[in-house]
This record gives structure tokens, sequence and C-alpha cells, in this order.
């Protein structure tokens, strides 16, 4: 599943950190939607909690969970809780879509969280190695569709 990605070496420059963070604060402040680059690269990079080998895997996780998500999946959830609150549903907080969750996103760095994410890539990896016999292909298309939280 993860046949060609780019495998980039943990820690970075100065300037690759200080770019990661002004594409952080565009996204917090709204002026840019969030990526999977986004989702990913500043929290895992600056882990305090991974150790170089552990990026790597953490890297890996989160190239799983957008390969079987898609590259649009982070712009449609927003999309689709911007178009839930403008019925009327403020109770509904732009994080409430679990991809965005303190308990998997990796901005929130504490080791359980990598746990959730690397298990969880671990299985939709196993489950797309196994695809002739599964039909992950229904499963994928459903969990690329369904936004609900």
């Amino acid at each position: 599943m993860n046949e060609g990605a780019e495998q980039a070496e943990p820690g970075s420059t100065e300037d690759e950190t200080l770019a990661r963070h002004k594409r952080m604060a565009e996204v917090l402040s709204g002026l840019r939607r969030m990526g999977w680059p986004d989702w990913k690269d500043m929290s895992i990079y600056e882990s305090t909690c991974l150790t170089p080998d552990g990026q790597l895997v953490a890297l890996w996780a989160a190239d799983v969970l957008r390969c079987a998500l898609g590259d649009d999946f982070l712009r449609r959830v927003e999309d689709w809780v911007v178009r839930m609150r403008s019925t009327g549903d403020t109770s509904l907080p732009l994080d409430a879509h679990s991809i965005l969750s303190l308990g998997l996103w990796p901005a929130n760095d504490v080791p359980w969280v990598y746990a959730n994410l690397i298990s969880l890539a671990a299985h939709i990896h196993l489950f797309y190695r196994d695809r002739a016999q599964n039909r992950v292909g229904r499963v994928l298309k459903i969990l690329r569709q369904n936004l609900n939280p």
C-alpha cells in the first residue's frame, strides 16, 4: 500500500521547522485548508515522545491513512463540518471527526496517540494486503464516503 511513498528522514533543519509552523499557523487561522502534510508533519517531526525510528513508523502510519482515505479526505471532513454547522448545529466542534480527535491526531503528542495511529494503520495495511479475499475495496469506499464522526 505504501509502495513508492516518499520516505522522509526524521528531524529537520530550522528552515523546514519554521515552514511547518507557518503552514500550521495558516491552517489554524483559516488562511489555508488542512492537508495531510499539515495533519502529520509538524507533530511527528517535533514529537517529544518518538525516537527517530518511531518518527519513521508514525510517518508511515499517517501515509497509510492518507492512501486509505484519499488525498482530499481532510478537506471533505472540513466541508462536512461547515455544512453541518450552517444548518444550525453549532454544538458540532470543528474537530468533530475522529481523524481530528485527540486520540488519533498526532498534534496531541502523547505515546498512546501514536499507538492508536500505528495500530489503525497496521490493521488497514494488513487488510489491504489481503484485499483479494476480504473485499477491501467496498470497505475503503465506505471509509472514504462516511464523514460522520
